[in-house]
Order: C-alpha cells, then structure tokens, then sequence
C-alpha cells in the first residue's frame, strides 16, 4: 500500500513539472476540428481524416499522421512556429507515410510560417485555388522535405488559376520524389508542379528527383526536377536557388524517354531572375538540358548564374528566351551551353561568343564544380564584375552583394533585384567570398552600430551569446 501511494505521488509531481505532453499523446479522431493545438497537448496523433474548419498550432507542437490520412484544411489553419521551434506535420511511424495536407479552394486566412511538413506519400502540400474569392495558404520559411507522390508534384503539387498566386517565401524544398517508383508515363516536379500563378522568393530547391519509364511510345517522361510550370499564368522566381535535382528516364524501346530540366516551362509567362541553377543533372535514355527546358511560353532570365549542370543550361525548344546579365558556364561538360532561338545580352558564355549584345566568355571566376549560392559568388578579379548592362536603371541595387562599382554584376548576385538576397554564408559577414578573420571584425561592428544581422541566435537580443553564436557558424562553415 505504501509503495503504490509513493508510486501515486511521484506520477502527481512529475505531471506537474513536466506537463502533459512529456506523459501521454493527444488523439485527434477523425472529422471535423475547431481547436488551439498547443505544446503542452504535443504530439497531436490523427487517426483518420480531419477535416480543419479553424485551427491554431503553436510554436513546437508536432502533428503526427498515423496512418494513409489528409488533413483537408477547409476553413482556416494557422501554423506559425519560429526558428527554433518549428510546427511540424510528419508521419507518426516512418515507415507508414500520410497523405499530405490539402488546400481545397480554401477562403483567405491560411498561413504556414516557420512549419516542416515531410513524409507524406502524395505530395507535402495540396493546393487548389480556382475561385476568385478563395486563396492559397501563405507559407514563410517552411520546409517541405522527404515527401513523395505517385503522380507528379514530389514536395507541392499546386493548381492556382483564380485569385492571389501561390506564394512561397524563403522556404526550402528539399528531398522529394514524384514517380519514386519509376511508373510508365509522363511525370514532372519533382520538387514543384505548378499550374497557374506563383511568386518564388528566396527559396531553395535542393536534391528533389523526377522519374519516368516508357514502356510504350511516349516523350517528355520526366521533366523539372525542381520546377514544372504550365497553363496561362504567371511565374516570378527572385533569389531563388535550384541545385542538385535529378531528372531520370528510362525505356524498354529504342528512342523515346526523354529527361529534361531542373526547371520545366510549359506555357506560362516566366521570369527567373537573380537566382542559381546549379548542378542539376538529367539521366536516362535521352536527357537534355538539365538547367532550364523552355516548351512552351515567355521565359526572361535576368541576372541568374546557370553552371555546372550535366546538359545544356537552357533549351528553347518553343516559346521565346531572353537571357540577360547572366553567366551561362560550366554545363554541358564545358559544350554548348544553350540550344534554340535564345536571345542573349551582356552575359558570360562559355565557349561561345554570343554576336551582337555585348556578350563575353572569359569565366566567372568560381570553381567548375561550384554547387549552391555561397560557392558561386564572385571573387573580387572576376570579369564578370562591372560589366552587365551599363544602364543606370539596371545598376546593382545594393553592395554587397554587388561587387566593385554601382554597375550591373553579371549573374545572380547583380543588378537592381540583388537586394533580394540573403547572405547565403552567415559565416561569411563582409560578403566577399571567403571566411576569415575579417569576417570577425565586421561582426563587432555590426554588433556595435545595432545591426538586426549581429542577432546571430534570433533571439531579439543583441549580448555576449552571439559571439558564441557566430563563433560557432564560423567553424561550421559555408554551405
């Protein structure tokens, strides 16, 4: 008797300083849900379909799918977590995935902000807007990760034809496969499958893969590693990042089975600009061009660094391509760098002195194997400083991460939209490429005069511990 009234008692105190969380899930029944997820109720498990009329998750909670179920969002979610401690949507055992969350021509209202959403088996995200009076969820610096669909669309699969576009801020897409299992056809996004309209800004697709087979006559089987786009709408990418995607293809007949594209355009209006397209690769039966594939459409690259892809960086196979202030190097194995009617001014080529506008091949001044934001940025003795357009319209709105003088840098760290980005090495403090001891000493000033940057551990404080904090960036490293 005593022994069991301890045993009572301890388990009294441990709830009390633990919290509920820390002792038992909360089950969340199939059906509707009108409710505050909070982390003391954490991990919330659902065990069937829900269907969100109004829903709050704070900071820290995780949403844990038991089994093939969606979260049908048909009223309102807010998700909003922080850095440190992110809302995530996840399967609750790994090897039994859910289906992912669904935006259904949803009313306004929705945000995702600071949210991981992985291991769903039909894309990471649903999104249909097809009415003027709904809206896409607003998703801010969220990671869709890990995720696969059967059809295409790996990590989001959107289809936005009325109202607001999809807008995905600062978010990483990262991992996800459409077709994993190689099924005959057509398939395309391995990280996005976007009809319509959507506004890109500061993102990073990173390593999502597309497949596709032909098992009888077809063509286009895997297309966009990163990035399918089709239909009428519009599509504006800035201080973007596209790297290391895979676009594979196979076929069981000579001919056919065609793989194309990190970045997939099929008729809508396309404007890349400030952005990286790095070390994507296309394989199969017949890749090509595993940087920017156009079908279709009205693509402007404006300032945009394309290399080290396996195949050609653009392709205009229909449609129109303009190319300007932009660094077309390292792809193809140092071959032809684009193929098509593709109109090119004030860029650096390779291997090719493009007549007429201004263009150059002298070599951007980063590595042939560079991948990424931070590897491709312009050592000081770069040509590729100072000379894009010499229009003072198209100047470099700020330095850095422009170079030298006010004058258009060619590639994706030049001209007026460069303001766009963020440094893609915190390490590196005076954005010149390299990390070294300098990199302290413009921390202490920035830390002096009160610059937001030398909060290095986000949290709103300005102290001793951010020394710390970018200490340790330091030795970290770039990515």
């Amino acid at each position: 008797m005593k022994t069991g009234r301890w045993a009572r008692l301890i388990g009294a105190a441990c709830a009390a300083v633990l919290g509920r969380g820390a002792l038992a899930d909360t089950l969340v029944p199939p059906g509707p849900v009108i409710d505050t997820w909070t982390i003391n109720g954490s991990p919330y498990i659902v065990q069937g379909d829900i269907q969100v009329i109004d829903l709050t998750i704070d900071p820290g909670v995780q949403v844990r799918v038991d089994g093939p179920f969606t979260i049908e969002v048909v009223g309102r979610i807010s998700a909003i977590g922080s850095e440190g401690l992110p809302v995530l949507f996840t399967a609750h055992a790994a090897a039994n995935p859910w289906r992912g969350l669904v935006f259904n021509d949803t009313p306004p209202g929705s945000v995702m902000e600071h949210c991981i959403v992985e291991r769903s088996n039909n894309s990471g995200l649903r999104i249909t807007s097809t009415s003027p009076q709904g809206a896409p969820p607003a998703v801010r610096r969220c990671t869709i990760r890990d995720n696969t669909s059967p059809l295409s669309g790996g990590g989001i699969r959107a289809h936005i034809t009325a109202g607001e576009p999809l807008k995905l801020e600062h978010c990483t897409v990262a991992g996800n496969t459409a077709n994993p299992n190689n099924a005959g056809g057509d398939y395309a996004g391995g990280g996005l499958y976007l009809t319509g309209s959507a506004v890109l800004l500061g993102s990073l697709f990173s390593d999502n893969k597309c497949y596709g087979s032909c098992p009888s006559l077809c063509n286009n089987s895997a297309r966009g590693s990163a990035l399918y786009c089709d239909g009428a709408g519009t599509l504006i990418a800035t201080a973007c990042e596209f790297k290391r995607g895979l676009v594979h293809s196979t076929v069981s007949f000579p001919g056919g089975a065609i793989s194309r594209g990190a970045i997939y355009v099929k008729g809508p209006t396309v404007t890349l600009a400030n952005s990286v397209v790095s070390c994507n690769t296309a394989t199969g039966s017949v890749p090509s061009g595993s940087g920017v594939w156009v079908e279709s459409g009205e693509v402007a690259i404006v300032n945009c660094t394309i290399s080290g892809n396996s195949d050609e960086a653009v392709v205009c196979e229909g449609g129109s391509v303009a190319v300007r202030n932009s660094i077309l190097f390292f792809n193809n194995g140092g071959g032809s760098q684009y193929s098509g009617p593709v109109d090119i001014c004030y860029s650096d080529v390779q291997s090719e002195l493009v007549p007429g506008c201004n263009n150059v091949s002298v070599g951007p001044g980063f590595s042939p194997s560079a991948c990424g934001a931070f590897q491709i940025c312009l050592p000081s003795v770069s040509g590729c400083i100072d000379a894009g357009d010499p229009d003072p319209q198209l100047n470099d709105g700020c330095l850095p991460p422009g170079r030298g003088t006010a004058r258009n840098d060619m590639g994706a760290f030049g001209g007026p939209g460069n303001c766009a980005w963020t440094n893609p090495c915190y390490a590196d403090c005076n954005w010149d490429c390299a990390r070294n001891l300098s990199d302290f000493g413009c921390f202490q000033t920035k830390f002096a005069t009160g610059d937001p940057y030398a909060d290095c551990n986000g949290d709103g404080v300005r102290n001793l511990a951010d020394f710390g904090c970018f200490q340790t960036k330091f030795a970290l490293g770039c990515p």
